[in-house]
């Protein structure tokens, strides 16, 4: 398991977009991955449960993937985390 704790790049928050992008990402690796807010655990292959984290512009989130090579996926979605997507 590799954890990583990550900023909200995007000036507007984690909304669909960037949701919709780390999602299609986290299936796409074959990975578990998990975001955890302040109050909310979601499985990072589910669009309804990443946007439900409504997770704001410079929000903390903690990024959690399990699998083979797992701290290159990790590396992969904070990238899209924290980049400003807006």
């Amino acid at each position: 398991m590799a954890e990583r704790e990550v900023r909200v790049g995007a000036r507007s928050g984690f909304h669909a977009r960037p949701a919709a992008v780390f999602v299609r990402a986290a299936a796409d690796s074959g990975h578990r991955g998990t975001l955890a807010g302040a109050e909310r655990t979601a499985d990072g292959r589910s669009v309804l449960a990443v946007l439900g984290l409504a997770a704001g512009p410079g929000e903390r989130l903690r990024l959690t993937v399990t699998g083979d090579d797992e701290e290159r996926t990790l590396e992969r979605l904070a990238r899209l985390i924290e980049a400003d997507s807006d």
